[in-house]
Order: structure tokens, then C-alpha cells, then sequence
């Protein structure tokens, strides 16, 4: 599945001290929420007080995202939980349990990749109950103990800033065209079904026809 891979990936890539490829597959994992949970992302931008609307055209939204991710705590915060509540799994109460080691994990990831700097221990579960952004719970997703020695360098913040709006408007497109997709294999299905009706009925009709005619010559043949 396409959320799984992604995770999976930024997971791996976390891991592994891989923040650039960590960040980015967030960023694709944010472009698909932005389309398939819009207004889950335009609550996600005005809790962080950027006002957005739903009614705004895809390329806004992510700009007002990738304007303000990283320099603003909250919206990065909120991103990361964003993302690993689009992944969490369900208990058996059938409600969904989030990591915070993971959300913390993608907010250290974003705002070193945004900023340059090691943010590994800024947040915690109580801070982003505080700035509301959703209850944190431990489930178990398992943040290996080398996820302090991460790949940092001297990241230009314009260039990254736009690798992301990249990435992002990148799945955002790859969403829309499956939805495409998806809504033309229906509309063929529906012409298929309604095709097969329109033949059905018509051998019936036929048939009805046929049969008053072979009922009216045998009686006129009487």
C-alpha cells in the first residue's frame, strides 16, 4: 500500500541516520494526506494558526505548508502526528494508538532537515498535548538507539524548502491521477452493468414478443 511504503520508509530512513530521505518520504506521505484527508490538512494549517481554506487550490495549501514548516514548532509538530495517525495501528477497543517515538522521531527529523540543527530531544508527548495538536500514546514502534547519529549537514533552507514543495506537489499529482483512475474504471463498470442490463431486457422483450406471436397464430390457426 501506498501509506505503508511510505512509513516504512521514513522509519528505515530514520533508522538508518538517513534525515533527507526520512523527511522527504514524509513530505510525499503529507502530499497524500492533503489529498485524500483535505480537511484533516487545512485543520492541521489553522491549528497552527496559518489560516487556510478547503476551498484553496492544491499548489496553496502546500505552499502555506513548506512556507512555514520548520520555523513554525506547532505545524511541525503537527505534521509528524498528522502522518503517524494516517499509520497508526487499531487496538482491540478499535481505537487507533500512536507512538510518540515516532512523532517525536519525524519532528526531529523535519526540523533538522528544515533548519540544519539536531532537534532529537525538543519535544515531547506532554508539549504536544499542551499545543494541541492530539493525545500521544506508546504503542511499541521500535526507534532503533542509533537514531541520535543522524546525517546532518550544511542544507541551504531555500533549496530544501523546495525539494519538498517537490515531493510533495509530486504525490499530490500522483493522488489526483488515481483518483482519475479509479473514477473512470467505475464510470466503465457502470456502462458495463448498464450495457448488460440494456441486452438482458432486450432478449426479454424479444422473447415476450415472440411468444404473443406464436400464441396469436396458434389461435388464429384454430
Amino acid at each position: 500500500m501506498l501509506y505503508e511504503d511510505l512509513y516504512s520508509q521514513f522509519i528505515d530512513s530514520y533508522n538508518e541516520g538517513d534525515n533527507n530521505t526520512a523527511s522527504l518520504a514524509l513530505m510525499r506521505e503529507l502530499g497524500n494526506i492533503l489529498v485524500t484527508k483535505r480537511e484533516d490538512f487545512v485543520y492541521l494549517l489553522n491549528e497552527s494558526d496559518i489560516p487556510a481554506t478547503a476551498d484553496m487550490s492544491d499548489a496553496e495549501l502546500v505552499n502555506l505548508f513548506v512556507d512555514n514548516i520548520g520555523k513554525n514548532p506547532k505545524l511541525t509538530l503537527g505534521a509528524s502526528l498528522l502522518a503517524n495517525m494516517e499509520n497508526a495501528d487499531t487496538n482491540f477497543d478499535g481505537e487507533k494508538r500512536i507512538d510518540d517515538d515516532a512523532v517525536k522521531a519525524g519532528y526531529s527529523c523535519m526540523m533538522c532537515y528544515f533548519n540544519g540543527e539536531d532537534y532529537s530531544n525538543a519535544i515531547d508527548p506532554v508539549t504536544a498535548i499542551a499545543q494541541g495538536v492530539g493525545e500521544l500514546s506508546k504503542l511499541g514502534t521500535t526507534i532503533s538507539s542509533g537514531q541520535q547519529k543522524k546525517k546532518y549537514g550544511a542544507m541551504d533552507t531555500a533549496a530544501q524548502k523546495q525539494q519538498a514543495r517537490s515531493e510533495i506537489v509530486k504525490q499530490v499529482i500522483a493522488q489526483r491521477q488515481a483518483q482519475i483512475e479509479a473514477a473512470q474504471k467505475e464510470k466503465e463498470t457502470q456502462q458495463k452493468t448498464t450495457r448488460t442490463l440494456l441486452i438482458v431486457g432486450g432478449v426479454v422483450v424479444g422473447l415476450t414478443i415472440l411468444g404473443v406471436a406464436v400464441y396469436m397464430m396458434r389461435k388464429r390457426g384454430k
